[in-house]
């Protein structure tokens, strides 16, 4: 490098963007106020961008950059930059100063202060330095209308002006390039043809050019998901960390679909990890791609799809800039309901496009729907049989013949997707069904369902579970009480009086495992105690938790109270014997036949049940084979006992005033 582009801040963009930061006082709480604030910013959107517009035909210096050959405004010209400066919004609000964002705004200033095409020529620095401070004033008056308290409008304010500041400090850096030998400079050290690295971070190309230059190459969203997962493969990575009991089963088939190049529908019941496995797969997406910039359609750089991409291209050729999309961004989802209709799906006729003067059959007065705008990404539809028959045959058109009709016309749409589908078996005959000619469509059906064992639905319940800051409290649970929750599932997804048909969704073992935690902290934060651990006294807390998610058969006249409880008690049972065999507690039957007698009760201190088995060494026994140590998990241990003898008729139980008595 030599010293005149070690002088350029171009040189080093981080350093700069770090310093300017910091220079405006631009710290982390101005970021969270940015995040907090956006969406009251961005629901005026439209209006802002039409404001800003209306203001620069107002003035014969900046309306000559916006009019055509008659000297009338260009409407379509007009549009496009209307929707830029959405963008440009939108991204803001993000505020993510990243690399490619950073120097789509520097490729923004060499556009405008370089260029050598368009009307009006270049556009001289003032009008850009007067467009932020109109920005800035626009997005003053919005915080100062939506936010009630005066004060905490003009912290928002400040916090966006400082922003805005940083921004307009990257875009005046495309001003200070000479048109002819800096500008080379500028090609080198600020939007280097091929990727480079600065301080250990990769900078991308900005415009078409240099990433022609780079030797960058495109390939489909499904060539891209079978090139990584192979490289996991011969790795032996983890496909989809946190997906448990599906090795075998489920797993395997995935990776058959991708390795073929198949879209995939999952068909299995409710809360069996279908629309987890999908947003996973984002995973097997590049960490970024080229697209081409102000496309609503993710356009290929190379081979742009809309009209509007094709006209950039047109027009700019090389120097059109590029956006570079994370994979978090190539990911679509929507949940299938009977009044989705085509346009939200595919598209619509923009009624106010067309006022605007063009002609209905052209294809640049479309808003593209959530299909096309997942263009080159993965595209997920949840419950797929509710959608109606006639949607799913535009959606097999969009699959299959890459064509459909919107009003009356043809769009030729090529979209590069990889679809995702999921499916209650269910659903074929209470709400809907999957068209035969769709279902055609998806190369693999993959069948889920629920953990086959005890210990992977208790993995799912530990990785799942709602978890929090650090407390003054520690909760701890025994692994038997873990044992106890998912057995109660399971048993759950056998039992005659539930319907099966519905299914017993993990999310009943999640929730009933929360609720026992939070049964267990709430005692300990009332009675003062270091540890929480949960008693079988808690298992009261996981009706709530379950009712609702079960669904029971018309038969009979039980309850879900009643059912949950024969079930809470078949499951410690269970447990009870995998811990205890043969004549593990004799001696502990015979101290109660001797005349001991044990209370417990979901708000006795842990202290009281170390007091009341004393010198009863069999229990002491019982609870140090269960793991049993601090006070808290003894009683845990003793209550689990205690009942576990009891269901097994060795001892009786009486209840009353919330107490529970343990006795010969």
């Amino acid at each position: 490098m030599s010293p005149a582009e070690r002088a350029h801040p171009g040189a080093d963009m981080e350093r700069f963007v770090r310093e300017q930061m910091a220079f405006v006082g631009l710290v982390e709480a101005d970021v969270e106020t940015i995040r907090r604030t956006a969406p009251l910013v961005l629901k005026h959107e439209a209006a802002l961008t039409e404001a800003l517009y209306d203001h620069f035909l107002r003035f014969p210096e900046t309306a000559q950059f916006f009019v055509g050959a008659d000297g009338a405004p260009d409407q379509e010209r007009l549009e496009r930059r209307k929707h830029s400066l959405g963008r440009w919004l939108r991204e803001t609000a993000e505020v993510a100063m990243t690399h490619g964002f950073v120097y789509y705004l520097l490729a923004i200033a060499l556009s405008h202060s370089h260029r050598e095409y368009g009307p009006g020529g270049k556009i001289p620095p003032q009008f850009m330095v007067g467009a932020m401070s109109l920005a800035q004033s626009a997005i003053a008056g919005v915080l100062r209308a939506e936010l009630s308290d005066p004060l905490q409008a003009l912290e928002a304010s400040i916090a966006w002006n400082k922003l805005l500041l940083v921004h307009l400090n990257v875009l005046m850096l495309g001003y200070l390039l000479p048109p002819r030998e800096s500008c080379r400079l500028g090609r080198r050290a600020i939007d280097r043809p091929r990727v480079t690295r600065h301080s250990g971070r990769v900078t991308r190309p900005g415009t078409v050019g240099e990433l022609r230059a780079s030797g960058y190459t495109s390939k489909s969203v499904k060539q891209e998901l079978r090139d990584n997962l192979i490289t996991r493969l011969k790795a032996g990575a983890a496909l989809f960390p946190g997906i448990v009991g599906y090795e075998d089963t489920v797993l395997p088939q995935i990776e058959n679909a991708i390795l073929s190049g198949q879209d995939i529908v999952f068909l299995g019941e409710r809360g069996q990890a279908k629309t987890k496995i999908a947003r996973l797969m984002v995973n097997l997406l590049d960490e970024a791609i080229p697209a081409l910039a102000d496309c609503e359609t993710n356009d290929d750089p190379f081979a742009p799809i809309s009209p509007a991409g094709r006209h950039v291209i047109a027009e700019q050729g090389d120097r059109a800039p590029i956006v570079w999309l994370g994979r978090d961004r190539r990911y679509g989802e929507k949940l299938a309901t009977p009044d989705i209709t085509i346009a939200d799906l595919i598209g619509e006729v923009d009624p106010i496009k067309v006022a605007e003067g063009r002609y209905l059959a052209d294809e640049l007065t479309i808003h593209y729907g959530l299909l096309p705008r997942t263009n080159r990404g993965i595209f997920a539809i949840n419950e797929l049989p509710d959608l109606a028959e006639r949607i799913q045959v535009g959606l097999l058109n969009i699959m299959e013949e890459r064509d459909v009709q919107i009003r009356g016309y043809k769009v030729r749409l090529p979209l590069d997707l990889f679809v995702v589908a999921s499916a209650n078996p269910e659903d074929y005959t209470n709400r809907g069904r999957i068209i035969t000619p769709l279902k055609d469509r998806f190369g693999s059906q993959i069948r889920t369902h629920y953990p086959a064992r005890i210990q992977h639905e208790i993995d799912i319940m530990e990785t799942e579970r709602t978890r929090f800051a650090t407390e003054s409290v520690e909760t701890n649970s025994p692994e038997y009480m873990k044992q106890i929750v998912a057995e109660l599932t399971h048993l759950a997804r056998r039992s005659t009086e539930i319907s099966q048909r519905s299914g017993v969704s993990v999310r009943v073992s999640i929730c009933n495992y929360e609720n026992l935690l939070s049964s267990a902290l709430k005692r300990a934060i009332r009675l003062g105690e270091a540890v929480a651990s949960p008693r079988v006294s808690d298992l009261d807390a996981m009706l709530a938790s379950t009712s609702g998610k079960i669904e029971l058969e018309t038969v009979g006249d039980s309850t879900e109270e009643k059912i949950l409880g024969k079930l809470a008690q078949k499951a410690v049972l269970t447990v009870f014997n995998r811990a205890f065999t043969g004549g593990d507690l004799d001696e502990a039957v015979a101290a109660f036949q001797g005349g001991l007698k044990i209370d417990v009760s979901d708000v006795m201190p842990s202290d009281a049940y170390v007091r009341q088995i004393g010198e009863a060494r069999p229990l002491h026994a019982a609870c140090k084979k269960l793991g049993a140590k601090d006070p808290a998990a003894v009683a845990s241990a003793l209550e689990f006992v205690l009942e576990g003898l009891h269901l097994s008729r060795k001892l009786n139980k009486d209840m009353k005033a919330g107490q529970t008595r343990y006795g010969a």
